[in-house]
């Protein structure tokens, strides 16, 4: 691989790791009051939401990973 694209690919790999970081604490900033809500007044309609939420993030870890394994093959 020449020296300017792995430069290139380098660079894009760690804009897209940013990203990524950067969309994973604004999630967490937005679910964090749903989770201590949850935990702090354990209503019907407040477990509902943090059911939702963590339904919702176990979902999204599955489908992460699979992308991911498709990805590497």
């Amino acid at each position: 691989m020449p020296h300017r694209k792995f430069h290139a690919s380098l660079s894009r790999a760690a804009l897209d790791t940013g990203e990524s970081a950067w969309d994973a604490a604004l999630t967490i900033a937005a679910r964090l009051p749903i989770l201590t809500a949850g935990m702090m007044n354990p209503t019907a309609s407040s477990m509902r939401e943090w059911n939702m939420a963590v339904s919702e993030k176990v979902s999204a870890a599955v489908e992460g990973t699979f992308a991911a394994s498709m990805a590497w093959q």
